[in-house]
């Protein structure tokens, strides 16, 4: 069986690394968006949120978002 030196030991771990942060970059970047949801507790004025699918809404106090 053939052993390892220090030198081969460092590229095959840093080849094996290199593998596994491509594959979790991967992963991060082709995920679905994530559920959110967000809710306003005060506001002094007017606020307004524009959402694709439903348009220009007027922000109260204690409303939320969820997506």
């Amino acid at each position: 069986m053939k052993t390892f030196g220090r030198k081969q030991i460092i590229i095959i771990a840093s080849a094996a690394a290199a593998v596994i942060i491509s594959v979790i970059a991967v992963l991060i970047l082709t995920r679905p968006e994530s559920y959110r949801v967000l809710k306003s507790f005060e506001m002094t004025g007017t606020s307004s949120v524009e959402r694709k699918n439903i348009g220009h809404l007027d922000v109260y106090v204690g409303m939320n978002f969820e997506n």
